[in-house]
């Protein structure tokens, strides 16, 4: 019953292959030349049960050898379109394998991102956290992008925007790397439905205000590495759209989308004085 077993499922993947648009065609292709084969075999030597046994064994090594060549191409396509779907399910099992990891990469690198900078305080920020910071340097973008002003407490004390940005930009050098980070792993997954997840799940990872308060000293970055060589812009700028397309999964609904991250708004927020 062992030995059997494998080759019951084989014969039974075989018929349900069959049953599919290219298995009808075969079978169609088959039925026709095996058809056409009778045809032509009986018009030209006529129906007739009472011969001798030569010719019956004569009419049998003629249908083999006529029909065995259709009917081996025809397994040859079946045991092929087989062997895609197990490489296919194989493949996809892979794929899953990966995001599996790279999903276990980036919740452990947020977390360990998130301690360092909850632990880090900015003096010249009244020892402010640098998370903190950031969550504020993102309201405060939110609220001048949106118009709502309704909260005074959304004030920055410094000089220039720019030179709050910077202040929190240049407290730790794990805050410059995690873009990098996120970038790798994302440009891993081929996938568009595992891209979309990872999306979801570094959405999930930080708040709103996080999330938005990073992507602005990302914009920070880049204006600042445009000396630097064209690989290294574009990295920065597939991390900024990644950015922009995870904040914008709370804002589609809203009709803001990625409008809310307008480039003619964002060099005027860099620039503008407060």
């Amino acid at each position: 019953m062992i030995v059997i077993k494998p080759f019951i499922n084989f014969i039974s993947d075989i018929l349900n292959r069959i049953h599919t648009t290219k298995g009808l065609h075969v079978v169609l292709i088959v039925l026709v030349l095996t058809w056409f084969s009778l045809d032509v075999f009986f018009d030209r030597f006529k129906y007739n049960l009472d011969v001798p046994i030569q010719n019956w064994i004569d009419t049998a090594v003629y249908f083999n050898n006529l029909l065995s060549p259709v009917l081996l191409f025809a397994t040859v396509l079946l045991l092929y379109w087989t062997w895609q779907d197990t490489k296919r399910g194989l493949d996809l099992q892979r794929s899953d394998a990966l995001y599996t990891s790279i999903i276990a990469t980036l919740e452990r690198s947020s977390n360990e991102l998130k301690k360092e900078l909850q632990n880090c305080k900015i003096k010249k920020l009244d020892n402010e956290e640098v998370k903190s910071s950031i969550e504020f340097l993102g309201r405060h973008f939110l609220s001048e992008r949106i118009k709502k002003h309704e909260n005074n407490s959304l004030e920055i004390s410094l000089k220039s925007r720019v030179q709050y940005i910077d202040i929190i930009r240049t407290s730790t050098t794990q805050i410059n790397g995690f873009g990098s980070v996120l970038n790798q792993l994302y440009l891993m997954l081929g996938n568009e439905e595992h891209k979309n997840a990872f999306k979801v799940n570094l959405y999930s990872l930080f708040s709103i205000d996080f999330l938005i308060g990073f992507l602005i000293i990302q914009v920070r970055i880049q204006r600042l590495v445009k000396e630097l060589d064209k690989y290294d812009l574009e990295n920065q700028d597939k991390v900024i759209k990644l950015l922009v397309e995870t904040i914008s999964i709370s804002y589609k609904d809203k009709g803001l989308g990625e409008e809310l991250f307008d480039d003619k708004f964002i060099k005027k927020y860099l620039n503008y004085s407060v």
